[in-house]
């Protein structure tokens, strides 16, 4: 009885530690979310617990230096076998939490710096977890990749000047682009594997031929950990692509409306990324990816209909309210059929048509929504 206990003490330790990681990324968030609306200020803040007064900036400091103590636990925990998938959820968020809290200055790109820190800040920490065992996953790769590029975009944009909407232009548009590309790129196997050797050696020009590389024959372990590693880095790559797709979507919805074009244009790039984040979640069978493609793709739709509203046209109320009950209707009609045995191969390359459409569709979409146009023609003209 006391070995059982035992036991079940060691299995009920992950599933505590995994509850405690999560509530942390989840306070990260929340803090970072009320640096991000209500700023840093000089103001003095009253703690109530101990009665004691500080500025601001100090509460801000502590604060940032407790999330980075904070992710480098998290990386030191996830060495374990139940925690290691948390910390390509968990870190990051804490990263962000302490970047979005540094006591920085109070000038116009202040949020546009600390964003740049998150990145660079998530992306040491995942490298930091890599290095101490964690080397043998692609998934937290992708993610390093996915915030490096992310972070650069942002750091081009800030030096550039550019407006915040015009760096989430571009990132909707690259979004569902580098989703499609990611199940291609990720598998690939060593060539020399699909020879076969025995063969090869009796047509060899020369006994001295000298070989490129090794040949060896295919290894089920081996294909096994190239196909698990291609699907780590499908799912949380189109995962972390979803969720900057639906932010950014929503950062261009709710910018100010600089003119006609750039208004409906918004309208038209977050409506064609919801449907290229929806027609390529059919052929993804992991939840994560699918649900993650799924929920980016009614956030866009939140975004499309805020940014129709935004345009201030008197009868967006009313075309709204027809789209929407035409698109349930299309839904309830699909499922019924579909749970019925329906089978459709001309639906089906229809459905890969409008797919790669909208893919093509997205990035020149999401420029003109962030007022490309007009800064082309600025710089065509001097």
């Amino acid at each position: 009885m006391r070995r059982r206990s035992e036991a079940e003490a060691r299995r009920a330790t992950p599933a505590l530690s995994q509850q405690l990681v999560w509530l942390g990324g989840g306070l990260a968030l929340v803090a970072a979310l009320v640096v991000l609306i209500g700023g840093v200020s000089d103001h003095p803040t009253r703690i109530p617990a101990v009665d004691l007064v500080l500025p601001s900036r100090v509460v801000y400091a502590v604060a940032s230096v407790l999330l980075l103590l904070a992710t480098v636990g998290v990386t030191v925990v996830s060495r374990r076998a139940g925690l290691r998938s948390l910390l390509i959820a968990v870190a990051p968020a804490l990263a962000f939490g302490a970047a979005m809290t540094l006591p920085l200055a109070a000038t116009p790109g202040r949020t546009a710096v600390a964003f740049v820190a998150g990145c660079a800040f998530a992306v040491v920490a995942l490298a930091l977890a890599r290095t101490r065992g964690a080397s043998t996953q692609r998934g937290n790769g992708i993610v390093m990749a996915v915030l490096g590029g992310l972070g650069t975009l942002t750091g081009i944009g800030t030096a550039w000047e550019w407006p915040y909407a015009a760096i989430a232009g571009v990132a909707l548009g690259l979004a569902p682009l580098i989703v499609r590309i990611l199940p291609t790129t990720s598998f690939s196997v060593d060539p020399t594997q699909l020879l076969d050797t025995e063969r090869l050696s009796t047509t060899t020009w020369t006994v001295r031929e000298r070989r490129d590389a090794r040949r060896r024959r295919v290894i089920r372990h081996s294909v096994d950990e190239q196909f698990q590693g291609a699907r780590e880095v499908v799912a949380y790559g189109t995962a972390y692509l979803a969720l900057i797709a639906a932010v950014a979507g929503w950062v261009l919805a709710l910018q100010p409306t600089v003119g006609t074009l750039p208004g409906w244009a918004t309208v038209a790039a977050t409506f064609a990324v919801s449907l290229a984040f929806a027609y390529q979640s059919r052929t993804v069978r992991d939840r994560l990816p699918r649900w993650s493609m799924l929920g980016c793709s009614a956030a866009l739709l939140g975004a499309s209909v805020a940014a129709l509203q935004r345009t201030g046209w008197p009868n967006a109320l009313l075309l709204t309210f027809l789209a929407a009950a035409v698109l349930g209707w299309i839904t309830v009609l699909a499922s019924a059929l579909i749970v019925g045995g329906y089978r459709s191969t001309r639906f089906s390359r229809l459905a890969d048509a409008l797919e790669g459409l909208t893919v093509a569709l997205a990035l020149p979409l999401s420029i003109m929504a962030a007022n490309g146009i007009e800064a082309l023609r600025r710089v065509a003209s001097g």
